[in-house]
């Protein structure tokens, strides 16, 4: 473990005493996850080295919870139109159901409002676009 986690590690130069011991805390978290994941099925569908990995998890994150440019008026609320979910996970044609949805959403599809929701992605849609949403 310690071998595959000074490969890449997190090298930020601090004067910070405590940096080192948090740094090191992802690093292991990853070379965990690595490890579950060679184990996986998936591992078998599409292998990836501990790079590739480190990589593909930090794309997955960056793509999610990346700052996205807001639509609306200056001073009120910003809404985010883009999408959230990834195409990997939008396709897949799996366990994609409509549900109802606590607050009003803007529609991934159509951008109106929705109360409505995909259980998987998390994104407002209108009954109407559920179908065109996930397929186009």
């Amino acid at each position: 473990m310690d071998q595959n986690v000074s490969t890449y590690r997190i090298n930020i130069r601090s004067k910070k005493w405590w940096w080192p011991l948090f740094a090191y805390m992802p690093d292991v978290a990853m070379q965990n996850a690595w490890l579950l994941y060679r184990k996986s099925v998936a591992a078998l569908e599409k292998p990836l080295d501990l790079l590739q990995f480190r990589r593909e998890v930090c794309q997955v994150y960056l793509t999610r919870y990346a700052s996205r440019p807001a639509v609306g008026r200056p001073g009120g609320h910003q809404v985010y139109l883009d999408r959230r979910v990834l195409a990997d996970v939008r396709f897949d044609g799996r366990e994609h159901y409509p549900g109802h949805s606590q607050t009003q959403l803007r529609c991934g599809c159509c951008r109106g409002k929705s109360k409505y929701k995909c259980t998987k992605c998390n994104v407002g849609l209108h009954v109407e676009c559920f179908a065109k949403y996930h397929t186009t």
